[in-house]
């Protein structure tokens, strides 16, 4: 789905649909508000991405670029409700499907069926646009949704995928995080092309044997992961990143009982046992330019 958050949000008010629209915890729906909120981002318009707006970006830098963004609060039923519209069409008309969050899938289709129908279905159900790629592997479907957006379809061949990947940064291919990143750009390779002028024995040489060769296959355009409907939970638990911010211990401690409670219920609810209670706190990193109040 394209900007999710912010389609559903306006699917229903079409004075905003070629408006500098965002969704977040705080703001408001006039331009003046927000200079100063510490709020974030969660999904923004491309009339807004023009301006250098982005997902996870603070509310206050956002304003700062785009005086006039519109600022609408959250809406879980409604995006709920999207979501389930949008899945109920996945399920008719592919019988494989692979969650990848609430507002995208991997489909393997039958011969015949194409993302059109797909993507006519949604739009005609939910009011809501979406982009599809397709491609014989999850890695070409992926950088052809890419290609695709906004609104649009595209099928990519392994062929153009090669030329495609050259130019893109090794951070976005699959499997490799931010310590990875950095291992490959202290040996400079933060391109794919670097990858794909390098051999495969090179590369697991410095990274170890599993690592050198997804990362060779990937940046080669190469896949062998099969779309899977169903992956066993390996573990459970609830975060939350928008809207919480302490000014002191009480409320620390506070907001930790609820977000306990809130996995118990979870746990409860998948007839589990918790065996490793596991707690993320989320660090500013020093390299980062933009002052994020993460605690």
């Amino acid at each position: 789905m394209d900007c999710f958050f912010v389609s559903v949000m306006i699917r229903d008010r079409p004075e905003l649909k070629s408006k500098a629209v965002a969704v977040a915890h705080t703001g408001g729906t006039t331009p003046s508000t927000g200079i100063g909120s510490s709020s974030e981002i969660s999904s923004c318009s491309y009339a807004a991405r023009e301006k250098g707006v982005r997902a996870g970006m603070p509310m206050g830098h956002a304003k700062e670029l785009c005086p006039e963004l519109m600022v609408l609060p959250y809406d879980f039923e409604a995006f709920d409700e999207v979501s389930d519209q949008v899945y109920r069409v996945f399920h008719r008309l592919a019988p494989v499907v692979q969650a990848v969050s609430c507002d995208e899938a991997f489909l393997e289709l039958p011969a015949g069926r194409v993302a059109t129908q797909v993507r006519s279905e949604i739009l005609e159900r939910t009011c809501c646009p979406c982009s599809a790629g397709a491609g014989s592997s999850i890695l070409l479907a992926r950088l052809a949704t890419k290609r695709a957006k906004p609104n649009g379809q595209c099928q990519l061949s392994q062929e153009d995928a090669l030329a495609m990947l050259a130019d893109m940064p090794v951070k976005e291919l699959p499997g490799v995080g931010y310590k990875l990143a950095e291992r490959l750009a202290q040996h400079n390779i933060t391109q794919c092309r670097h990858v794909q002028a390098s051999t495969q024995e090179q590369l697991q040489s410095l990274f170890g044997n599993k690592t050198g060769k997804l990362l060779w296959t990937f940046a080669h355009g190469e896949d062998t992961r099969a779309v899977v409907p169903y992956t066993p939970r390996k573990s459970l638990g609830a975060e939350v990143s928008w809207g919480v911010r302490f000014d002191d211990q009480v409320g620390a401690n506070e907001f930790l009982t609820k977000l306990s409670g809130e996995v118990a219920v979870r746990l409860k609810d998948q007839g589990c046992k918790g065996r490793t209670i596991t707690l993320s706190l989320k660090r500013q990193r020093q390299a980062s330019t933009l002052h994020l109040w993460h605690f």
